[in-house]
């Protein structure tokens, strides 16, 4: 099964993409209003999209180093400039009556995440990604 260190390592990155996730639901529950959960499942997507395209770019144009607490600051002001617009701020209310269903979600990340954890922890072959430039 897992280490000790192995399932720590898996919890902090479900607990970034919690973050992230949190971070960006008001902006998806205005978009994806229509939905029953305001597009909560979404929110991780979008948030790990734009948070690294922006720490990419501004690393790209040496504006700020690449590193980890320059991706947390950005990812702080993206998240406090969701929070500017007014329609935001209204649309975020209807997660809360959903909050069963996003709590469903969450349950179900975690699930997915810690069985390809453990699968790409038992499975150390060497194919696929950038794994075949290792063995060059």
């Amino acid at each position: 099964m897992f280490s000790m260190i192995d399932l720590t390592s898996v919890l902090q990155w479900w607990g970034v993409f919690l973050v992230i996730g949190i971070a960006f639901a008001p902006l998806t529950s205005m978009i994806f209003s229509n939905f029953f959960d305001r597009g909560y499942i979404f929110a991780k997507i979008l948030g790990i999209a734009t948070v690294s395209y922006i720490v990419s770019v501004v690393g790209i144009l040496h504006i700020v180093p690449f590193s980890a607490i320059s991706s947390w600051l950005i990812l702080i002001i993206a998240s406090l400039a969701t929070l500017l617009f007014k329609p935001v701020r209204t649309s975020f209310l209807g997660i809360r009556k959903a909050w069963g269903f996003a709590l469903f979600e969450e349950l179900l990340f975690f699930t997915v995440l810690l069985g390809w954890s453990l699968i790409r922890a038992h499975q150390p072959d060497i194919h696929g990604l950038e794994k075949y430039m290792d063995t060059g």
